[in-house]
């Protein structure tokens, strides 16, 4: 059977390191990278959407924000107010 999966602090130990590559280290070594690639592939697509989605409702949905000369200005102030609202709620609980 396979042995225990040791720890991230053993990895790093000089003895380890000497020795050929176990089939530990592998395990190790690939759970990690799997994980950061798991979290930047899951958390920066939908954040980029979210934004997008948000600019396209306010240029293109809500009408009055168009009808200025200051339809960035009022885009990205409705920008800033979600970030803001998103802020307070979540440090607010």
């Amino acid at each position: 059977m396979f042995a225990v999966v040791p720890s991230v602090v053993s990895i790093f130990d000089p003895e380890i390191l000497k020795e050929e590559p176990t089939l530990d280290a592998v395990v190790v070594a690939a759970s990690t990278v799997s994980r950061t690639l798991d979290a930047n592939l899951l958390t920066k697509p939908p954040a980029f959407a979210a934004g997008a989605m948000i600019f396209v409702v306010v240029e293109e949905v809500i009408p009055e924000t168009q009808q200025d000369q200051y339809t960035d200005v009022a885009t990205l102030g409705f920008i800033l107010g979600f970030i803001v609202m998103m802020t307070l709620d979540v440090s607010l609980g």
